[in-house]
C-alpha cells in the first residue's frame, strides 16, 4: 500500500548506503584492513525544537568491501553515521524527512579519498535511486548557497516522482554535501510537494544547522 511516508523515504533513506572508500594509493600500502568511522552529524537541538520535526533514529551502518589495488588484496571496513528526523502529518505518516549522513574519508599524503566527496548532488540522488527503481528523478528546480558547517556549498532542490503500481506521487527533494574533519557530510530532505509551502524553507534551513563532530 502507498503512503507519503514511504515515497518520501525513497529519496532520504537510499542515500544511506552510500559509503568512503579509498583511493587505490592508499589501499596499495600495507596489507591488513583499512577501517574508518565517520563521525555522526546531526541538526542542532535548538533547529529541531522550533519545529515538529523529530529525531527518529540514529544509526551505524558498516560497509565492508573487497579491492583489488596495487597488486594487492585489501578489505575496507567504513562505518557511516545516519540521523533521520521527521514530521508527521497525521497520526499514522511521516510526511516530510531531512536526513544527515556522515561517511569516513580515507586519507592518502594528506588528502581525504572519498568518491563521495566529488559527486555532484544529481550524482548523489542518482545512486541513492539506484537502490529503487520506482523513484525517478527529475530536473533540478532551485539551487542556493548555504554556509554548511563553514563552507559555502549549493543545496539542490530536485522534483522526483514515486511510482506505486498505475499511480504516481510527486515529492520534492533537496541534497547538499560538505567536506568537514575528514567525514564526508551529505544533507537529504524530502517532503511531498502539496507540502511545499510550509515545508521548504524548514528543510533548507536545516543545512544550515548540521553540526559535526557531535
Amino acid at each position: 500500500m502507498y503512503t507519503r511516508r514511504r515515497a518520501v523515504a525513497m529519496g532520504v533513506i537510499g542515500i544511506s548506503a552510500l559509503s568512503g572508500c579509498s583511493g587505490a594509493a592508499e589501499l596499495a600500502r600495507g596489507d591488513g584492513p583499512l577501517e574508518r568511522e565517520a563521525a555522526r552529524a546531526a541538526v542542532s537541538e535548538s533547529a529541531i525544537a522550533g519545529t515538529e520535526y523529530e529525531l527518529k533514529e540514529a544509526t551505524d551502518e558498516v560497509i565492508e568491501q573487497e579491492i583489488s589495488a596495487g597488486g594487492q588484496e585489501r578489505t575496507i571496513i567504513a562505518t557511516n553515521k545516519l540521523n533521520r528526523y521527521a514530521k508527521a502529518i497525521d497520526i499514522s505518516e511521516e510526511g516530510s524527512l531531512f536526513g544527515v549522513i556522515s561517511s569516513p574519508g580515507f586519507e592518502f599524503a594528506g588528502r581525504t579519498l572519498n568518491p563521495v566527496a566529488s559527486q555532484s548532488n544529481r550524482e548523489l540522488l542518482e545512486l541513492a535511486r539506484q537502490q529503487f527503481s520506482n523513484l525517478t528523478i527529475g530536473g533540478s528546480v532551485e539551487e542556493t548557497e548555504r554556509t554548511v558547517l563553514g563552507t559555502e556549498t549549493t543545496v539542490s532542490k530536485f522534483e522526483a516522482t514515486a511510482t506505486f503500481g498505475p499511480e504516481e506521487y510527486d515529492i520534492y527533494i533537496h541534497v547538499g554535501s560538505v567536506t568537514n574533519e575528514g567525514d564526508v557530510i551529505i544533507g537529504l530532505g524530502g517532503y511531498p510537494q502539496d507540502f511545499d509551502d510550509t515545508e521548504n524553507d524548514t528543510i533548507a534551513g536545516f543545512f544550515g544547522e548540521i553540526e559535526h563532530p557531535v
